[in-house]
């Protein structure tokens, strides 16, 4: 690529002697002309796709000279991607055959198995719980952080999109589910926060009615985006103070957000994490500008790589083991927890009379 003429020369004729021309401080080329009194001339230097030379970290558009690659990214992308579908066919293998053995020793469905029957220390189990609640968020955020450092750069319309697309998602799930079915928890009377952990039996679970799809709801569900917007957010932070045991109640009911939260968890990995992973992959695999302020280096690729991959195999070996301990297909599980984005459960708590209190009562009958 030939560099940048001059431009604006003009020859003039002194004492009958024909001078050089005079340079008037104007760079032009095939792709626009550049003046050198505007202190960022260097980043609007534009030498095309195939320009060798190293121009400005402000350029906005990708050129050869602007690109670092790592010689060594397929080989590495072949190997994580190598090394997880390996993993991925061994958990797949594992969790069929130990729900199979797990559903014909225990019987069909899933048992609620309270916290103190466990081997585990139960803040072990509390903190892991309320760490599945946090992660969503944590790694919300620090896409939002990805956000602001390449915002004015065409990355930003990536992440932006990845971002928002669960989101706008949720609130169309929320929306709809508020035009077309019967809410449970709306129209309740004396909602009060509740501490309750581990969840005892949930018995009387009050399942959704819906109308099926119905064209006005359709349409309400879109005029009803910003509310719905709203929604998600609010019930997302109830979601996470469900993890720590906060929970809305009236009466002996609580709000359950569980499958609510799993839906949510699950639309974020296949709108935010898997695009994110694809493109963090694709830039890894071609070379990444400088001039676009994100750069994906080996050590960089392979933490994030990770943790994305870890999160959909977790994702979907959990998804398998309820289909196969249950006894359905994973699709019609993973269209099960599509169906529970609107809104929460409201479920009846069962809890047994206590030692002190069968005492008591009996001492009533006697004196009685």
């Amino acid at each position: 690529v030939r560099p940048p003429r001059t431009r604006g020369q003009i020859g003039r004729r002194e004492h009958g002697v024909e001078r050089a021309n005079e340079f008037l401080g104007v760079l032009s080329n095939a792709h626009g002309n550049y003046t050198l009194a505007d202190p960022d001339f260097v980043d609007m230097i534009d030498l095309g796709r195939e320009g060798r030379a190293y121009t400005g970290v402000g350029f906005s558009r990708v050129q050869a000279g602007n690109l670092c690659g790592n010689p060594e990214a397929k080989a590495v992308t072949a190997l994580v991607f190598g090394v997880f579908a390996v993993l991925l066919l061994v958990g797949t293998i594992s969790v069929v055959v130990v729900a199979r053995w797990r559903r014909r020793n225990r019987g069909g469905g899933l048992e609620t198995v309270d916290g103190s029957r466990l081997g585990f220390n139960r803040w072990a189990l509390y903190l892991w719980g309320a760490a599945l609640g946090v992660l969503p968020v944590v790694d919300v955020v620090t896409d939002l952080l990805v956000l602001s450092e390449v915002w004015g750069a065409w990355p930003m319309w990536v992440v932006l999109a990845s971002v928002c697309a669960p989101f706008v998602w949720g609130s169309y799930a929320v929306a709809k589910a508020w035009s077309s079915t019967v809410s449970p928890v709306r129209g309740l009377k004396g909602l009060r926060a509740r501490w309750l952990w581990p969840l005892p039996t949930l018995d009387d679970w009050q399942p959704r009615t819906s109308d099926g799809w119905s064209p006005r709801a359709e349409v309400w569900a879109i005029l009803l985006l910003p509310l719905g917007l709203l929604g998600v957010l609010v019930q997302d932070l109830l979601s996470v103070a469900e993890r720590f045991g906060l929970h809305l109640a009236t009466g002996d009911q609580i709000v359950v957000f569980e499958h609510y939260h799993e839906s949510r968890v699950l639309v974020e990995l296949l709108l935010e994490s898997l695009p994110q992973a694809l493109f963090q992959t694709g830039l890894y695999i071609v070379g990444s500008s400088r001039a676009t302020r994100i750069y994906i280096d080996q050590r960089i690729f392979v933490q994030s790589i990770v943790v994305s991959l870890c999160s959909l195999s977790v994702q979907y070996c959990t998804m398998l083991w309820e289909a196969v301990y249950e006894g359905r297909s994973l699709v019609k599980v993973f269209r099960d927890r599509f169906e529970s984005a609107g809104q929460p459960s409201l479920v009846t708590v069962s809890t047994a009379a206590s030692e002190d209190e069968e005492v008591e009562g009996l001492s009533q009958k006697v004196a009685s």
